[in-house]
């Protein structure tokens, strides 16, 4: 969605502005939101979860996001801060990654030990220790790699302004309380522009630049994508577990599992074995 937005706009302008950053320095993204819900809960004995969470008045998915949190450590380390982000459970991807991909790529498990936390961090709140992963981790290894990516394929130049040094430095002396009021997030961002935007963009929920992948998926009539995940052409390529793709790929089209996030990864790998891999061994 990003490579066809900056292909439109190359179409008439060299250099854009672009919003990455934003969520970074002023804590936006819902899993901001999902930890401040979630951590009263998650202190609570795992009993008692049990027996509270299917009477709570609040969205399944919600549901789902405390079962998941109710896992890992209340303290803001890696493993928190994966659950948080990921849209997808660990264990899905430890069944659909093929035994052979395991064993040449490694476990993983060493990633909370090498990653060094600075020597006030666990001083901080929990909101300032989310935001320090994000800048650590998400933004330059997927969020801004994405942006360069997709401007740089079509000669745009994308600046981000919220990642000017001061800016970010000024912000990181904000207090979370001013980030987020509430349940409302970048709430000072929206004070500081009362006089500068309308009141239904002030006021309105954010939403994500993400293409309708899980809609996408449960299509029937894109040959191409069956063809992609066929039993055949994921145990040729050899990443994948043919068995566990085909059943979650049925999972996600009859509306039993959201598998959208996995299947997209799986997909993705398979194209580029296609495009690259495959076409330098013939």
């Amino acid at each position: 969605l990003q490579y066809l937005l900056a292909r439109e706009s190359s179409e008439s302008v060299k250099v854009v502005l672009s919003g990455e950053g934003a969520d970074e320095i002023f804590g936006g993204y819902p899993w901001y939101l999902y930890d401040k819900l979630a951590r009263p809960f998650n202190q609570l004995p795992v009993g008692v979860q049990d027996l509270v969470t299917p009477m709570l008045p609040i969205p399944r998915l919600w549901r789902l996001r405390l079962k998941k949190l109710a896992q890992v450590p209340v303290a803001m380390g890696m493993e928190r801060f994966a659950a948080l982000v990921s849209r997808t459970e660990r264990d899905l991807f430890d069944r659909v990654v093929s035994e052979d991909l395991k064993r040449s790529a490694g476990s993983g498990d060493d990633n909370e030990n090498e990653f060094r936390y600075p020597e006030d961090y666990y001083r901080w709140t929990a909101f300032e220790q989310m935001q320090y992963l994000e800048i650590k981790t998400r933004m330059h290894d997927y969020i801004l790699h994405s942006l360069d990516r997709s401007s740089m394929a079509q000669s745009l130049e994308a600046r981000v302004p919220f990642l000017d040094h001061e800016l970010v430095e000024l912000c990181a002396g904000i207090p979370p309380a001013l980030k987020m009021r509430g349940w409302r997030e970048k709430y000072i961002l929206r004070r500081a522009f009362e006089s500068v935007l309308p009141g239904e963009i002030l006021a309105r929920r954010k939403r994500g630049l993400m293409a309708p992948s899980g809609a996408w998926l449960k299509r029937r009539d894109l040959p191409w994508v069956d063809d992609m995940l066929s039993p055949g052409a994921v145990r040729s390529k050899g990443y994948f577990n043919a068995a566990e793709v085909t059943r979650i790929l049925e999972a996600h089209r009859s509306g039993k599992r959201d598998c959208a996030s996995v299947l997209m990864s799986i997909l993705s790998v398979q194209v580029w074995d296609d495009l690259f891999v495959k076409g330098f061994r013939t």
